[in-house]
Formats: C-alpha cells, structure tokens, sequence
C-alpha cells in the first residue's frame, strides 16, 4: 500500500508513512488478502502509516473485504 516509499524509509521507525505515499490498489493485494484482512497484521502495520495514511488504509481493507465499491485512487502531492 505504500509501495513508493523507499525501503529504509519504512524500517526506519522514526519516520512513517502519509497518505501523499499510500496507493489504494486492491487488485494488487487479493493475493494478500487474507494476511492484510488479519486484525493481529493491521494492528502491527498501524504504527508506520500516519493517521491520515492510516485512513487511507483503513478504505482500502474495507474495499477488501467488499464493503465498499472499489475505487482506484492514489494520493499524490503535486
């Protein structure tokens, strides 16, 4: 879902991920489904992503799970 940012970006704990770096692509995450959709897995993840990011996520699993109408969309900061 943040597949922009740089690798030791995410390793590096001080630094999290925002939304301009979330993309919403549920295509690429069906394979994934069931370890994304894990609760134990979202909580672990939560501490990368700013709220906002966080939110963005958060869209993207419900579209997952088919609760909402699948969207493409990418935030980007121009």
């Amino acid at each position: 879902m943040a597949e922009d940012v740089p690798t030791f970006h995410i390793f590096d704990l001080s630094k999290q991920v925002d939304e301009f770096n979330v993309t919403v692509d549920v295509t690429k995450l069906i394979p994934k489904k069931e370890l994304v959709l894990n609760k134990s897995v979202q909580e672990s993840a939560k501490k990368f992503f700013t709220p906002n990011a966080w939110i963005a996520v958060q869209q993207t699993l419900r579209i997952l799970k088919g609760k909402l109408i699948p969207l493409l969309f990418h935030f980007s900061q121009k």
